[in-house]
């Protein structure tokens, strides 16, 4: 072997082809580590190229790796030895070795450029394509949960004959409508919203406020299309993003808890312009099938704008704020204004009207 100041130091080496290990005399070259049995210096080891296998301490033991041989090991017991290669290989010491360091921070920078994309993709590219990957069982859990953050300790209305008509009024929309899923709710407020999983809430005072049939059917027939254009799903994806998709699919119940808070809540439930324009475009060919004037809409519009200086009490002011976030409404009136409208038919009778306007003060 070649000289060495400290002499030969006994280690034990494995190829990492098979479970043995050998003894050999390790020493320190001008460039590397020369080790083999004793007597021969067979593999050499520079000392660039050389990684611990866990951090050197100044007592020992060495246990090394080497860049050309990936599988072997060599392991030296003594003391002296783990100095001195430490002192000529600094990045095997203590401190992570400089190859694992960089392979950590390597995987660092490609796992935040991964969530990055991803992230990306979640909130801005492809929020419809993320939400179709959600299971509809847990869409239907999240709608349930922000209505019961939305309408708080407010009354169910079960008034048969009121549940009847409007029944009968989102049936001329689509047959496939389920009955329960559109509520109302004895609230002050004049409003209505669609929720994930196929869910809409309308106010006793949106009802109250109406004055006609038609313009709840207006109001309906667009938070319907919010429904058919999966708006609140994609708004979900968008408002609470990765963590959202991370809860879908591993059962995770923050979000739900998240929902109790009224900024998530109020985050979740406004609409950028564009949805709210596509939803008007959707109720209007929802009307026009359903042989319902679609002016309904743009009268309660006319409504809506009314109520928006009305004080409708604490309980219900943090959804009252959504009343701003409904962009553009005379923009909305000229546009269906525009429209050549042709033979319609009420929304319901008389005596259907009356019904529903009474669904939360009759039995």
């Amino acid at each position: 072997m070649a000289s060495d100041p400290s002499g030969p130091h006994i280690g034990y080496y494995n190829d990492g082809q098979t479970a043995a290990s050998y003894e050999v005399e390790v020493s320190f070259g001008p460039d590397g580590l020369m080790f083999g049995p004793p007597g021969e210096a067979q593999n050499h080891w520079s000392y660039e190229g050389l990684d611990p296998v866990r951090p050197v301490p100044p007592s020992g033991p060495a246990r090394l790796r080497y860049d050309g041989a990936p599988e072997a090991r060599l392991i030296v017991a003594s003391p002296k030895f783990a100095r001195d290669v430490v002192q000529r290989a600094p990045q095997v010491g203590t401190r992570a070795g400089h190859k694992a360091t960089a392979k950590i921070a390597a995987l660092c920078v490609a796992g935040v450029a991964a969530f990055a994309v991803v992230s990306w993709l979640v909130l801005s590219a492809a929020p419809a394509t993320v939400a179709a990957l959600v299971p509809q069982s847990w869409w239907s859990y999240m709608g349930e949960k922000i209505e019961i953050s939305l309408v708080k300790s407010a009354k169910r209305c079960d008034g048969a004959k009121g549940k009847r008509a409007l029944a009968r009024m989102a049936f001329r929309f689509s047959e496939d409508i389920e009955a329960n899923s559109v509520r109302v709710y004895d609230m002050p407020l004049v409003n209505a919203f669609a929720m994930a999983g196929e869910r809409v809430v309308l106010t006793s005072g949106l009802i109250a406020a109406a004055q006609s049939a038609d313009e709840v059917a207006g109001v309906l027939a667009h938070e319907l299309g919010h429904v058919k254009a999966h708006h609140p799903e994609e708004q979900l994806v968008r408002v609470f993003g990765l963590q959202l998709i991370i809860s879908a699919l591993w059962g995770g119940t923050g979000m739900a808890d998240a929902l109790a808070q009224g900024g998530a809540l109020l985050a979740v439930l406004r609409y950028t312009r564009s949805a709210e324009r596509e939803a008007d475009a959707i109720a209007i060919e929802l009307m026009e099938k359903a042989k319902i004037d679609p002016r309904g809409l743009a009268a309660f519009f006319e409504t809506l704008k009314k109520s928006q200086g009305g004080d409708t009490g604490s309980e219900t002011d943090q959804v009252t704020d959504l009343l701003r976030t409904h962009p553009g409404l005379d923009e909305r009136i000229a546009e269906i204004g525009k429209l050549n409208v042709g033979p319609t038919t009420p929304a319901l009778s008389d005596q259907e009207w009356q019904d529903l306007q009474n669904i939360c003060s009759a039995s």
